[in-house]
This record gives C-alpha cells, structure tokens and sequence, in this order.
C-alpha cells in the first residue's frame, strides 16, 4: 500500500474515533422514584431552583427532583394522566397536561398550589413555550394546536389541525410552527402571526412519525418515526426529504445540541443515540443502553446533562438516568 494511502486511511480513522468519542455519553447517576407505577412522560427543567420535573402518565403524578442532591423531594398526585410539562420562570409556574381529562392545570413551583386550570376536549399533550414566553402552545385532541395566553393564564385561540398533534417545534425567526401528525403521515406548517396552516408536506418514508427537532441555524426538521424507525432530515424551508438515518424502535423524544452538532435520540427499545453529520446526511455515532420503555428524555445544554425517564420494569424501581454529554 502506497504511503499516502496509508496516511488517507489512519486520516479516516482518527476522524471516526474522535467522533464517536465526541458523541459518548457518561452515566452520572440513576435517580430512584419510588413508588411510581407506569409509564413515564416528558421532561421540564427549573434551573435556577435546579428542579427537575416528570411527567409520571401512569401514576397519574408530577414527580419533582432536586438535582442538587439527586433526591426525589416532591410529588403532585390527582392528576389524570399527565404527560406534558412545561416550566415558566416569569411566572414560576409548572404548566402540566392531562391525557385523559384533557385539562391543562397550572401550580405554583414553590408551594406546588394549583392556580388554574384550562379545559380541552380531550388528550392534552405537547407543550411549548412561545418565542417570547408569553404564550404556551398544547398540542390537543383530534385535532388542535390550543394558545394559552400566559400574562391572566386565559385560553385565546385554537390552530385546527384536522387530527391528533404531537410533537412540534417553533422557528423563532419566521414565526412558523413545524407540527408531527402521525395518522395523516404528514408535517403541517402553520403561520403563527395569522394561525392557519400554510403547508402540509406528506411524510413518506415511513409510519408513525412522533418526535422533532428543529435546527434554525442549517433550517433542518428532524423527524423520528416508528414503522420502520427512521430518523428523516427535511428542509424547513422547501419540505424536501434531505436524508434519512436508521435509529433504534420508538422514539419518543429528540433533541439537537447547538454547539456540538449532534442529535440526541431516546428510543423505548432501551437506547440513547447520539447522531452526528455525516457526508449529506447523518449517522448514529454512539448507541447507548439504557432501560426498556425509557422513551423520554430531556437535553440540557447549559449543563453537559441529558435526562432518560426509565420506567418501572421486572422488580426494577422507576428512575431518572442522568447522562453528562461532551
């Protein structure tokens, strides 16, 4: 083998070791929750409290961690199987939304008082704070996007989607709103200034397409989906299929680090992937094992911590992997 060659190739190797050691993750600790039954839900953080909360849908809880001592220190329980949360710092309210009785019910983060609560019809889900803060977005029933003012806490619109939404992701600087609707297989793109949707792009190279992360810088729309499971790059301006990766069953929850460039990915067959770019499209450069049914996460980059919900399984208490990223 000619020299150059030989340099090409150990090039190409220490290109592919940095980055699967760029991408690995180390496990920090496992944080108990004892006592909660079920399926565990989305993530919301209280950084300056260091507070983390989970959404327990199968015990019906709101389970609260301190992250200082990686202690479970508090519970909201009555609840009817919550499954969004979202934390308002001007507000220091907890927004948590209910699945089963379609409510959306707002606490007070230090007494954990309810201070209202909002009606939808039925399966209230996703949750995202508006670019400013001043408005939270829920993803509701069969099907809508429901706006809740947040200075009086007051419902004020509603973006019909025509089926159920679930994840979907805000593009600050056009004012568009990218929405997964998995039983019509396609991404609604909707004008937020005048709340109507301006797009449909179908999603076709698979079923089930559930979680999204959206890269405003590069404008690429991640896309998970299940059958089979795929992660899908779009192009958020033109809804161009740009690539499409293999990724571990059941997706639930996707994020991409800003500075590192890569994608977080929790999947319910018991992984964490860490995807990277790749040539023109992305791969999976780091696959770790984490709990079966551990299908939520929650990515923040201020800390170097990603958050995997794994639920009770097989005498196994349910707990909070905790993960430092590179």
């Amino acid at each position: 083998m000619k020299k150059s060659a030989i340099l090409f190739t150990a090039i190409l190797f220490l290109f592919a070791t940095r980055s699967f050691c760029y991408g690995s993750l180390n496990l920090v600790r496992q944080i108990e929750l004892p006592n909660v039954k079920g399926r565990l839900d989305h993530m919301a953080v209280d950084l300056k409290r260091q507070e983390l909360f989970v959404a327990a849908y199968g015990n019906n809880s709101l389970e609260i961690i301190d992250l200082r001592r990686g202690k479970l220190i508090r519970s909201i329980k009555g609840l009817d199987g919550p499954q969004g949360v979202e934390y308002i710092p001007w507000k220091g309210l907890i927004a948590v939304s209910n699945g089963r009785d379609g409510t959306l019910r707002f606490f007070k983060a230090d007494t954990l008082k309810l201070v209202k609560t909002i009606h939808f019809r039925r399966d209230a889900d996703d949750l995202r704070l508006g670019p400013s803060e001043k408005r939270l977005y829920v993803a509701y029933g069969e099907g809508a996007i429901g706006i809740v003012g947040l200075a009086d806490m007051r419902r004020i619109g509603d973006i019909p989607i025509g089926a159920h939404p679930e994840s979907f992701q805000i593009d600050s600087a056009s004012e568009k709103m990218y929405v997964n609707v998995p039983d019509r297989r396609e991404i609604a793109v909707i004008d937020m200034r005048n709340r109507k949707i301006i797009s449909k792009w179908p999603f076709t190279p698979a079923r089930d397409n559930f979680p999204m992360a959206l890269d405003e810088k590069t404008n690429r729309l991640f896309i998970g989906a299940w059958v089979p499971a795929i992660l899908a790059t779009y192009d958020a301006h033109s809804g161009t299929l740009l690539s499409r990766t293999r990724i571990s069953r059941d997706a639930d929850d996707m994020y991409l680090d800003q500075k590192s460039r890569l994608i977080y990915c929790s999947c319910g067959a018991g992984f964490l992937e860490v995807i990277s770019p790749w040539k023109n499209g992305y791969r999976v450069i780091s696959k770790i094992q984490t709990a079966l049914g551990a299908r939520t996460s929650l990515l923040i980059p201020r800390q170097h911590r990603i958050y995997v919900a794994a639920p009770e399984r097989n005498g196994r208490e349910a707990r909070i992997l905790e993960y430092k990223t590179k």
